[in-house]
């Protein structure tokens, strides 16, 4: 059972803003001196960022995978200590161009040409270890291995652009065995590998969000999002209207195609209402009445929700875009 939080302060650190000689924070010493720090300030909590594999434009909210973790946290050290790599050869590399910035440009040239050579001498194939992470998470560590591979033999472009052949393997195979892949797609997945393949498929969650414009003309000019023109109308808020009319009229209207409401723009007021979205046809399903206040949904949207996604088809879908 998942152990429930309680009250104590803590603080917010990154693990790539952990100090390092080698470009960017990661799980070694730093990390261990760190919580050694929270006990002696009295901490609870250490919150982090997102730790999985970044995409272009190195965001953390933007990842390959919400399995797989970052190469770049692997800590250099520790493989100095494991006689996997050699001083000089991580000594003599230029990892940043000011101590206190990240430098991803220099760690995509170099960090992972050292990391290949550390896995190449190593022996960890033979390790019990080993044999039982893999038995242990073999539910998607083939399938992401298999996709990183394909990325890189594509020179790294988004999922979209991959041979058809290749891109729809794992769809079309499904096809072949009468299972037809629906649901939602995890949020702290990249692009490309995240809307792009979403167009590819046609399996787009109900809701996301979609960061530019052309991204948004792609989903329209494939006709894979509805107009929701009415849904605002009926049911946002007064006070979400507000706040949209507090902006001229280009913040809607630049989300308008051919006089239909395709998304809706994310605004700049930090603590301004959320939308939140739950599927009718669901409510319906279970004879539940829609929720008005936050009550309602912790008590009329249950997790037997859970119990009738499977078999059910995926309607149109609403987009939340930033811009």
């Amino acid at each position: 059972m998942e152990k429930e939080l309680t009250r104590g302060a803590g603080i917010l650190m990154p693990v790539s803003s952990l100090p390092s000689k080698y470009g960017i924070g990661t799980l070694g010493k730093a990390a261990y001196d760190f919580v050694d720090d929270l006990v002696r300030a009295g901490q609870k909590y250490w919150q982090v960022l997102p730790i999985g594999p970044t995409s272009f434009g190195d965001s953390p909210y933007q990842s390959f995978s919400t399995y797989a973790g970052n190469p770049y946290f692997i800590d250099l050290d520790l493989l100095i200590e494991e006689g996997l790599l050699q001083r000089q050869e991580v000594e003599t590399i230029r990892w940043y161009e000011k101590e206190d910035q990240v430098s991803y440009e220099l760690l995509w040239e170099y960090r992972y040409s050292v990391l290949k050579a550390a896995f190449e001498r190593s022996d960890h194939e033979k390790t019990k270890e080993y044999r039982d992470f893999m038995e242990r998470e073999k539910d998607w560590i083939s399938s992401y291995s298999l996709y990183m591979a394909c990325k890189e033999h594509f020179g790294n472009r988004e999922w979209l652009s991959w041979k058809k052949d290749i891109r729809d393997r794992l769809h079309a195979y499904a096809n072949e065995k009468g299972i037809q892949i629906i649901g939602d797609i995890p949020i702290y997945v990249a692009l490309d590998s995240f809307v792009s393949m979403a167009m590819a498929t046609g399996n787009l969650q109900d809701v996301m969000l979609v960061r530019s414009h052309e991204e948004l003309e792609e989903l329209v000019k494939k006709d894979l999002i509805a107009d929701l023109s009415e849904v605002y109308e009926n049911c946002a808020s007064k006070t979400i209207k507000e706040i949209y009319q507090s902006y001229d009229k280009s913040l809607l209207s630049g989300v308008r195609f051919e006089g239909k409401l395709m998304a809706l723009p994310e605004t700049n007021i930090d603590d301004g209402p959320n939308l939140f979205w739950v599927r009718k046809d669901w409510m319906d399903k279970l004879g539940l009445q829609d929720p008005r206040t936050m009550q309602d949904i912790r008590t009329k949207v249950p997790m037997r929700l859970q119990n009738i996604i499977n078999g059910m088809s995926i309607r149109r879908h609403a987009l939340w875009l930033s811009m």
